[in-house]
């Protein structure tokens, strides 16, 4: 479209050219580098626990730290999702984020800490690690999901590694000084978390402060709104480590906590294969949520690229676990692993990296309803197999594969879900939107407005909660990206 000048005599001065963003290539190498070192991280706290715990202890670690994970998975669900989609620019929204992440990483660690430590499964000063570490651990998640949205993945290596170094300087000192059993590991967990909290933090940039403070009404609308898409995300992000966590108390139920320690001990040096599918999953959620101005189908074929990339890669990394798991069993855990149960796992996380990118598509595009109803039925399945394997006296290894049925049925449904949903609509066409121009085809938050059962706001909340983002700061500018 060509423009002229105030009298009409000729073209007008076009715009100097936007400077190009930083390539997508980047962006991935970048999001590998994050989860590589949170693999890293997460992996060097399992080990510590592994081979300082006696096998029934560390059966007890591994569903304590399932009930961590689940924390963080509510966490990142409720409160990252939203600060990924939602405008982090509105200051309604800013502070309901703000609320949400004070209660999803407050209350539930520590009224798990008040009820476990009452119960008598814990000495009391455990109980209070307990509480510090899965408290740590889900601020520190959410900190890591600001920098994902704000694209800052290299930013992620310097958080894990200063993480990684407090955890590992922590376990040595206490170690040294004569701490035994569980104290040991939540207290090293809970130090290398509060690091990479802080790091993160200090990390993410400053927050504009262009937007003037909420009102109490104002302010209580950000927290319904934040509520409205998060409460989805996050009862879809707590399905799988849920499902791991309930596993993990069947295997206790049914066979000891011993053989319970022995099949997470091979979980755990399977663990990188998991937390790789999970980032690069991540990754393409941040990267779906500013792609609104593209059609569904193109970016489910893009999803479809995603997910042979991720087979291959866990497959790649699942023989390579497999064939070292008789020579690496003593590093790891101490004592000799059971190769079937890491072929297992393996497996496992060939199964999740089929599913996960049409997940995170789903969610940006109104879908996340249908979608959390079909990893509940696959959960439930996952189950059901994994009793039934238990129940005719199968070995615990074989619990894996049972829980790979309702994951690949789960991934097919899933993608069909997909496929069914239509294209975003721009939020210029919603009623109670701001700005009457056409939308930058880079704003990030446009979500589905079919007329259909995953509606969850009505139509003034729903424009607030979908108003378009201020233009992305180009990679010169990074600082002024917001926090939540």
């Amino acid at each position: 479209m060509t423009a002229t000048t105030h009298g009409g005599r000729g073209p007008a001065r076009t715009a100097p050219p936007v400077a190009p963003r930083p390539r997508r290539r980047v962006h991935v190498l970048g999001a590998l580098g994050g989860q590589g070192t949170q693999a890293l991280l997460g992996l060097a706290g399992q080990i510590v626990a592994a081979r300082l715990l006696a096998p029934s202890d560390f059966g007890v670690w591994a569903v304590l730290y399932g009930v961590v994970v689940v924390f963080a998975a509510l966490a990142s669900g409720f409160v990252g999702d939203s600060l990924t989609v939602l405008d982090r620019g509105s200051a309604d929204v800013r502070r309901g984020l703000w609320a949400w992440a004070a209660v999803w990483c407050l209350a539930p660690p520590a009224v798990a800490g008040v009820v476990i430590g009452l119960s008598g499964v814990l000495e009391p000063v455990e109980a209070v690690l307990f509480a510090l570490a899965a408290g740590a651990f889900a601020a520190e998640e959410v900190a890591r999901r600001l920098l994902m949205a704000q694209l800052r993945f290299w930013r992620l290596v310097v958080v894990d590694l200063s993480g990684l170094g407090a955890l590992l300087a922590v376990a040595g000192v206490l170690a040294a000084g004569g701490t035994t059993g569980l104290p040991l590991p939540l207290g090293a967990l809970a130090a290398g978390q509060a690091v990479a909290l802080v790091v993160a933090l200090l990390l993410a940039g400053p927050r504009r402060s262009a937007a003037p403070a909420p009102s109490w009404a104002t302010g209580h609308s950000g927290v319904r709104i934040v509520a409205a898409y998060g409460s989805l995300r996050a009862a879809q992000a707590v399905v799988r480590p849920s499902l791991l966590t309930v596993t993990r108390l069947l295997v206790v139920l049914f066979v000891g906590t011993a053989a319970t320690g022995d099949l997470e001990a091979a979980r755990v040096f399977v663990a990188p294969v998991l937390l790789l599918v999970g980032g690069l999953s991540t990754y393409l959620f941040a990267t779906f949520a500013v792609a609104h101005a593209v059609p569904t189908r193109t970016l489910v074929r893009r999803a479809d690229r995603a997910v042979l990339r991720l087979l291959v890669g866990a497959l790649a990394v699942g023989a390579v676990a497999v064939l070292l798991a008789p020579v690496a069993g003593e590093l790891v855990a101490g004592r000799p692993l059971d190769t079937v149960a890491v072929a297992a796992w393996a497996a496992y996380a060939v199964s999740v990296a089929a599913v996960t990118p049409y997940g995170s598509l789903a969610a940006v595009r109104g879908g996340q309803g249908r979608v959390l109803a079909v990893r509940v039925a696959d959960s439930f399945f996952s189950l059901a197999a994994a009793v039934a394997v238990l129940g005719v006296g199968a070995p615990p290894a074989a619990v894996p594969l049972a829980l790979c049925t309702g994951s690949v049925l789960g991934g097919l449904l899933v993608r069909r879900v997909v496929l069914s949903l239509g294209d975003a609509v721009p939020a210029r066409d919603r009623p109670g939107s701001s700005g009457a121009g056409p939308a930058s085809s880079t704003r990030a938050d446009d979500l589905d407005d079919d007329q259909d059962d995953d509606r969850l706001l009505d139509d003034r909340s729903f424009a607030l909660a979908s108003r378009l983002r201020p233009e992305h700061p180009s990679s010169e500018h990074p600082t002024r990206e917001t926090r939540p």
